[in-house]
C-alpha cells in the first residue's frame, strides 16, 4: 500500500516538473518579448505629391500613432547663409576690407575670405596662445586682450600671412583693448590702465599707467576721450580720460548699477552693456561733466555691442542675436535665433557676422523681407526665465520680472498695449477673473489692479502676508491662496478695496498647486499626492477624494501647475513631466497617466485635444490630450517662453513680445502602413516657410524636426527644400 502512494506521488511530483520544464520557458519567452523595446521609427525620404497635394513620408517601423505637424520656420529659409567650424574658441571677431578675423583662443588668429559669403573659406591663420577676451582692428593692425597670457599684436596687412609683432605684459590679466592711431589703450583686471605707443608694432612704447580700482572690461575711445567701464564688488564703474596731448587725465567717473561688460558710442550716448540687465546709456554731450543720469535703454540681456551706421546689434551670450535700429531711439527690428551662444558679432552692410558658441562663426543676411522673425504685438524685452501670459477672454496680463503689461482685445480683434506697471519686486504668481488681476510679489504682498482701461487708480487693494505663497486661485468672487504651515487663506472680494481674510487649516501640504472651480478644491502637493477638497460656507472644507501616486521613495515630485479639462485634471510635475487623473468622481480620483518631458516643465495649459507645457529648455511642448490614458508628444513651439489661449487662437509670448497664431494640427492622414505614410497638406495663401515635426511614438525622443523643410508659394505650392537622410 506504501509503496502504491509513494509511486502516485512520484508520479505527480513528476508531472509537476514536466509541466514547469515545459511551460516556463514558454513563459519566460513570452515575457522577453513583451519586455524587449520595439524597434525604433526611421524615417527615410519625404516628398511632395503634388498631384494630390499630399506629403509622403516612407521609412520602416511606422507605429499606428505617427503623426505630423507643419509650424512656421523662425529663423526663416535664407537668414544664415553660411558658417564655419572653427576648431577653438571663438570670442570676438573683426572686419578687415574683404576678410573676417576670428579671435579664436587658443588656437590663435583666423583670417576668412567672405568676398562670396554663402561660401567663405580659411585664407590664413596665425598661431598664438591667448584666452582671448577682446580684440580691435584698425587698418591693418590687430590687438588681442589675451587675459594672464597678455597683450598680441599683429601685423594683419597680408591676410594670407598674418605676423606676431608683439606679446607683451603676460605677468598681468588683460580683459579689453581699443586702439586709436598711434594710441594703443588696454584695460587689465588690477593694474588699471595702460596706454601705449603703437607706430612701430615691432618695438611699443609705455606712455602712461593709470590706476584703477576694479576690473576694466571695456574701452571705446571717441573724440580725444576714453572711456573705459568694468566691475567691481558686482557694481560697474565708467571712467572718462583726457587724452589730449598725452595727458592721460582722469576727468570724471560714474558709478554703474551693474557690472559692465562692453560699451559703444552712437551720437552723444556712450551705450553700456550690462549683462543680464540690458543696455544702458548715458548722455556724453559733455564728456568731462557726465552726471549719473544713466537709463536704462534696452532690456535685453547683454554682454556685446556692436553699431553700425544706424544699425546695433546685441549679443546675449544665449541663442539670441538682436538688431536695433537706431533713430534718436532704439527700435528693435530682428531677433535672430543662432544654433548656439552668441559672444560678439559685427556687421557690414547687409551681412551679420556672429560667433557660435565654442564652434565657430555664422554669417547672417538680415536684407531680405520675410527673413526678420517679429512680434505681432511688441513688448518691451521680456526676460526668458520669468515671463508668462494669461487671459480671460478680453484682457491679457503678461509678466516680466516686476513688470506687468495689460493688453485688450478690441472688438475689431485687434489687441492693443493699454498700461505697464512697475511693481519693484519680482511677480512670483498672478491670476485674474473678468474684472482684477492678482499678484503675488516676492515679499509676500497680495496685489489687486483693477482691468478697467479708464480706471485712473490701478492698484484696488494691497494685503501683505507672514507666511510664503505658493500658489494662487479665484472662483465665485473669492480668492484661494496656498501658503506654508498647512494653510489655505481665502480673501473675499466682495468689497474689493476692503477684502476679508478667511485661514482654512488643512490637513496637507500646501506647497502645491491649486485650482478651485465649483466649489471644489483640487490639490497637487507633495509627497506625490493629489487631493480633492469641497469648499463649504463658513466650515472646513471636507476631503472628498484622495490618491496618493506610487513612485519610488526617492522621487520626490514638484508640482508646478495643475489644470482642468473636462473631467480630468492635468499637473506638471517639474523634472517628472506631465501626469493626469480622471475627476469624474470626486471622491475617488484615479490616475491615467503619466508622460515624461525634457527639461523642467514650468507650467501646463489646455486648449481643445491639446495641452501645452512650458519648459525650462525655452521652447513650449505640445502634447495631444484626446486620450488622457494615452498622452503622447506631438511637436515643439520653439523660442516661446509660454502660451495663452484666447478663444481658440494661440497667444506665444516669445522675447520680443506676443505672436498670434492658429494652434498647429496634426495633418489629416490619408493612407498609412509601417513603412509609409501619406498626410494631406493644408491650403496656405503666402510665401512662407515651414518645419516640419513628425512623432513617431509618445515621447520627446520620438519626436523628429526638420527645419526648414517645407515650402510654399502661391506659384509653386508645396515644395521640399532638401533631401533629407537618417
Amino acid at each position: 500500500m506504501d509503496n502504491t502512494q509513494n509511486n502516485t506521488a512520484l508520479k505527480k511530483r513528476w508531472l509537476i516538473y514536466t509541466a514547469i520544464y515545459l511551460i516556463l520557458p514558454t513563459i519566460l519567452l513570452v515575457l522577453i518579448f513583451n519586455l524587449k523595446p520595439h524597434n525604433s521609427s526611421t524615417i527615410n525620404t519625404v516628398f511632395i505629391d503634388k498631384e494630390n497635394n499630399t506629403l509622403v513620408v516612407n521609412g520602416k517601423n511606422f507605429t499606428s500613432n505617427i503623426s505630423a505637424i507643419i509650424t512656421p520656420n523662425i529663423q526663416k529659409q535664407g537668414t544664415i547663409l553660411s558658417s564655419r567650424y572653427t576648431w577653438g574658441q571663438p570670442f570676438d571677431l573683426g572686419l578687415q576690407k574683404n576678410h573676417l578675423w576670428i579671435a579664436n583662443g587658443n588656437n590663435g588668429l583666423l583670417s576668412y575670405n567672405i568676398k562670396d559669403p554663402d561660401n567663405p573659406f580659411l585664407e590664413g591663420a596665425l598661431s598664438i596662445k591667448a584666452r582671448t577676451w577682446k580684440m580691435d582692428i584698425n587698418g591693418d593692425k590687430a590687438f588681442i586682450a589675451g587675459g594672464n597670457c597678455g597683450l598680441f599684436g599683429i601685423d594683419i596687412s597680408n591676410p594670407t600671412m598674418p605676423v606676431l609683432k608683439f606679446n607683451n605684459y603676460t605677468d598681468k590679466v588683460i580683459l579689453a583693448v581699443a586702439n586709436y592711431g598711434n594710441l594703443t589703450v588696454i584695460g587689465t583686471a588690477k593694474s588699471g590702465l595702460i596706454f601705449l605707443d603703437t607706430h612701430d608694432m615691432s618695438n611699443p612704447q609705455q606712455l602712461a599707467i593709470l590706476p584703477v580700482n576694479g576690473s576694466i572690461q571695456a574701452i571705446t575711445i571717441y573724440k580725444n576721450r576714453v572711456y573705459a567701464a568694468g566691475s567691481k564688488h558686482q557694481k560697474g564703474f565708467l571712467h572718462v580720460i583726457d587724452i589730449s596731448q598725452q595727458h592721460f587725465k582722469k576727468t570724471t567717473g560714474v558709478k554703474l548699477p551693474y557690472s559692465a561688460w562692453d560699451c559703444a558710442i552712437t551720437g552723444s550716448k556712450l551705450l553700456l552693456a550690462l549683462g543680464n540687465h540690458g543696455v544702458y546709456s548715458l548722455d556724453i554731450s559733455s564728456p568731462d561733466k557726465i552726471t549719473a543720469a544713466i537709463h536704462s535703454t534696452i532690456q535685453h540681456r547683454s554682454f556685446g555691442l556692436d553699431i553700425n551706421g544706424n544699425n546695433l546689434l546685441v549679443s546675449s551670450a544665449t541663442d539670441r542675436l538682436y538688431l536695433y535700429k537706431i533713430n534718436n531711439t532704439f527700435k528693435l527690428a530682428a531677433t535672430f535665433i543662432l544654433p548656439n551662444s552668441c559672444r560678439n558679432a559685427c556687421s557690414y552692410k547687409n551681412l551679420i557676422f556672429s560667433t557660435i558658441g565654442n564652434s565657430g562663426f555664422a554669417i547672417i543676411n538680415s536684407a531680405s523681407s520675410g527673413h526678420i522673425h517679429r512680434a505681432n504685438i511688441p513688448l518691451p524685452a521680456l526676460k526668458i526665465q520669468t515671463a508668462d501670459i494669461i487671459n480671460n477672454g478680453k484682457e491679457i496680463c503678461v509678466k516680466n520680472d516686476t513688470t506687468l503689461y495689460l493688453l485688450k482685445k478690441s472688438p475689431s480683434g485687434d489687441i492693443q498695449l493699454y498700461d505697464s506697471l512697475d511693481l519693484h519686486q519680482k511677480i512670483k504668481y498672478f491670476n485674474m477673473d473678468s474684472a482684477y488681476v492678482y499678484l503675488v510679489l516676492k515679499n509676500n504682498e497680495l496685489h489687486i489692479l483693477s482691468l478697467d482701461p479708464l480706471e485712473q487708480q490701478r492698484t484696488q487693494s494691497i494685503l501683505s502676508f507672514n507666511n510664503a505663497i505658493h500658489s494662487i486661485a479665484v472662483d465665485n468672487n473669492h480668492l484661494y491662496l496656498a501658503q506654508a504651515k498647512a494653510k489655505l487663506t481665502k480673501v473675499i472680494l466682495d468689497n474689493i478695496t476692503l477684502p476679508q481674510i478667511a485661514t482654512i487649516p488643512l490637513i496637507t501640504n500646501l506647497l502645491a498647486q491649486i485650482f478651485v472651480a465649483n466649489n471644489l478644491l483640487y490639490i497637487a502637493a507633495p509627497p506625490n499626492n493629489f487631493e480633492i477638497y469641497r469648499l463649504n460656507t463658513n466650515e472646513e472644507p471636507t476631503l472628498q477624494g484622495k490618491l496618493h501616486i506610487p513612485l519610488p521613495a526617492q522621487i520626490r515630485m514638484i508640482s508646478t501647475s495643475l489644470a482642468i479639462h473636462n473631467r480630468y485634471a492635468f499637473v506638471a510635475e517639474g523634472k517628472h513631466g506631465i501626469f493626469s487623473f480622471d475627476i469624474s468622481n470626486s471622491g475617488k480620483p484615479e490616475l491615467c497617466s503619466s508622460l515624461w518631458i525634457e527639461g523642467f516643465c514650468k507650467r501646463i495649459i489646455t486648449g481643445g485635444n491639446y495641452a501645452y507645457v512650458t519648459t525650462s529648455l525655452g521652447c513650449v511642448i505640445m502634447v495631444d490630450i484626446s486620450d488622457p490614458a494615452k498622452m503622447r508628444v506631438i511637436g515643439k513651439l520653439p523660442a516661446t517662453q509660454a502660451v495663452s489661449m484666447l478663444k481658440g487662437e494661440l497667444l506665444e509670448l516669445q522675447d520680443d513680445g506676443i505672436v498670434r497664431a492658429n494652434p498647429p494640427h496634426p495633418l489629416a492622414i490619408i493612407n498609412n502602413n509601417d513603412h509609409s505614410v501619406v498626410f494631406d497638406l493644408p491650403k496656405s495663401e503666402q510665401n512662407s516657410s515651414f518645419d516640419l515635426q513628425i512623432a513617431t511614438g509618445n515621447t520627446e525622443k520620438e519626436l523628429t524636426i526638420y527645419q526648414n523643410l517645407l515650402h510654399y508659394s502661391p506659384q509653386q505650392g508645396w515644395e521640399v527644400t532638401r533631401k533629407i537622410s537618417e
